[in-house]
């Protein structure tokens, strides 16, 4: 079977048109092609996903929370906070992402209380995030999820107390030596 070409993504100008397509997976290309706009479109690209975060698919404001993420949320980390609530779990996991990657140590009140999640999912991401904006609180703040019910949260913070919990972090990564789980020993 002969292998097709890999289809282009739109360019950041077609990317903007598309954001009003009524097909999702168009608008999510025009997100995703978006999230890779040349630094004299950032700025253009910011504010047209700021407007997407409020789109009717769960999918396309996930894409957009991811996009912001990699260009940089800016001045839209409240909007990215009120996703923090949303219904999809995929949407509350992609505005942590976004959170934890503006270095804004302010958005760390509301990362906290996704570490409070019942979506291990969300709480997996929150460590993460945690640890990127407080670094020097990681271990008090994360520290206490090294007993969490599910195992890729307890194994992401091993991982972030790893990188940035120091000295003091030695004894509960000494706990988390023991756990039953392989990847958290790991």
């Amino acid at each position: 079977m002969p292998e097709w070409p890999a289809r282009p993504r739109p360019t950041p100008e077609a990317a903007l048109r598309d954001l009003e397509s009524s097909s999702t997976e168009a608008r999510i290309a025009a997100v995703e092609a978006l999230a890779n706009s040349p630094e004299e479109l950032a700025e253009r690209a910011r504010a047209a996903l700021g407007e997407v975060l409020s789109d009717a698919a769960a999918r396309v404001r996930a894409a957009a929370a991811l996009a912001l993420a990699e260009i940089g949320p800016e001045e839209l980390v409240e909007r990215l906070e009120g996703l923090l609530s949303d219904e999809d779990g995929r949407v509350r996991q992609a505005a942590v992402i976004a959170l934890g990657e503006s270095g804004d140590e302010r958005v760390l009140p509301a990362l906290l209380r996704t570490l409070q999640s019942k979506d291990a999912d969300v709480r997996f991401q929150a460590v993460i995030a945690v640890a990127r904006v407080a670094p020097k609180k990681a271990l008090e703040h994360v520290g206490p999820f090294a007993s969490d019910e599910d195992p890729e949260v307890r194994a992401n913070v091993a991982a972030a107390l790893a990188d940035v919990g120091g000295e003091a972090a030695l004894p509960a990564l000494e706990e988390l030596l023991g756990d039953e789980d392989f990847a958290v020993r790991f």
